[in-house]
């Protein structure tokens, strides 16, 4: 058995770097053997790793089932006095709450996760968990000024996972520094090709797309969006790429290719598991765009207004504004230009509590549009 726990680490790390097949042999061969030994503390770790492998490729009840062996664990490994292990299962109760949409409480688990790492005296196991606070402040409350303080204070978070980088282009962005941004996400790329960690190296695609539309090139941010989408496909991971491809189709009504748009939500809808909010949100608010353009406005509008209900419940103030300003162009589309303006004086309230400024400049310039004499 001694060599048993090297192998879990093994599997995670495969899982981690896109080789989903050679690490779930891995993991189920641990589980296993742990098993067979009695040793239940080892099979529920191998048990964890399995659960949000299965999650991230967007396996139907893959949160709940991941959700019950994380409150097995907690109890388990607070018995055993073994805060390692405990902090694993902090860090999946995470996984769980992020894939809500539940962002605060993801980041009051990840900041347990750390304390407990801290608690091990493993510095090493300490800054892995650390890496895993960057992307609570990326999609939650915080303004992208607080996410690049972060990363400031832990300037060795980009070398350890090329993600991090990632995520400080990100709020540079949001901050309306594109140049800057364009040159971060261009060397998170670069670290993550000398790693050979393929899921970062799509996640940078993802991330450039992302900055290049809130720049206004939408041609290129497509260009980003379909290379990503591509790769995670490559990837098996399906969970992921279920939200992606939303924003590939938002691109792509952008363009007018709205076949193509409807197409990357229909796939959205067939990968997302049912309690993925935020794919749930997505590809019914992209969807909802393509109809009103359709002139099939009735579903457009309960599409739209189930993505609100959803998104209303979370605490992810970029994806309700999103969700608003998907509102706005449904009504604006149905000839309702007051609704229309309501929604998007919703979606920029938003935007200004996240501190999102090109958003901001983008849903002014259109509400004054909006409310200009005809």
């Amino acid at each position: 058995m001694s060599s048993t726990p090297l192998r879990l680490e093994l599997a995670r790390t495969l899982f981690n770097l896109g080789e989903t097949a050679e690490g779930d042999a891995l993991a189920r061969g641990v589980r296993e053997a742990a098993a067979a030994a009695g040793d239940h503390g080892l099979a529920l770790l191998a048990r964890r790793a399995l659960a949000v492998d299965a999650f991230w490729r967007g396996v139907e009840g893959a949160a709940s089932e991941l959700e019950a062996i994380a409150r097995e664990a907690i109890a388990f490994f607070e018995a055993a006095s073994d805060q390692r292990a405990l902090a694993d299962a902090w860090g999946a109760v995470a996984i769980v709450a992020w894939g809500r949409c539940r962002v605060g409480e993801a980041l009051a688990a990840r900041q347990r996760m750390v304390e407990l790492a801290r608690a091990t005296g493993n510095t090493h196991f300490e800054r892995q968990a650390l890496t895993e606070i960057s992307p609570c402040l990326y999609i939650g409350p915080a303004p992208p000024g607080e996410l690049l303080a972060w990363l400031d204070e832990h300037p060795w978070l980009a070398q350890m996972r090329p993600g991090q980088a990632g995520y400080q282009a990100s709020a540079l962005a949001m901050l309306g520094r594109f140049d800057e941004a364009r040159l971060v996400a261009g060397q998170c790329e670069e670290r993550a090709r000398e790693l050979g960690d393929r899921a970062s190296i799509a996640g940078a695609a993802i991330t450039r797309g992302e900055l290049e539309l809130l720049a206004g090139d939408v041609v290129a941010a497509e260009l980003y969006y379909r290379s990503g989408c591509e790769m995670f496909e490559q990837l098996g991971q399906l969970g992921i790429l279920s939200t992606y491809v939303t924003l590939w189709a938002r691109t792509l009504w952008l363009l007018g290719r709205d076949d193509d748009a409807m197409v990357q939500t229909e796939r959205s809808e067939e990968l997302g598991a049912s309690d993925d909010v935020i794919t749930q949100v997505a590809w019914r608010q992209e969807r909802a765009r393509v109809l009103a353009r359709r002139g099939e406005h009735a579903a457009a509008r309960r599409l739209i207004d189930d993505a609100v209900a959803f998104v209303e419940r979370t605490d992810m103030l970029w994806a309700r504004a999103d969700a608003f300003e998907a509102l706005a162009d449904v009504l604006e589309l149905t000839a309702d230009s007051g609704g229309a303006a309501s929604a998007l004086e919703r979606a920029q309230a938003e935007f200004e509590q996240k501190g999102m400024i090109p958003a901001i400049e983008r849903t002014r310039a259109r509400l004054t549009a909006l409310r200009a004499p005809a």
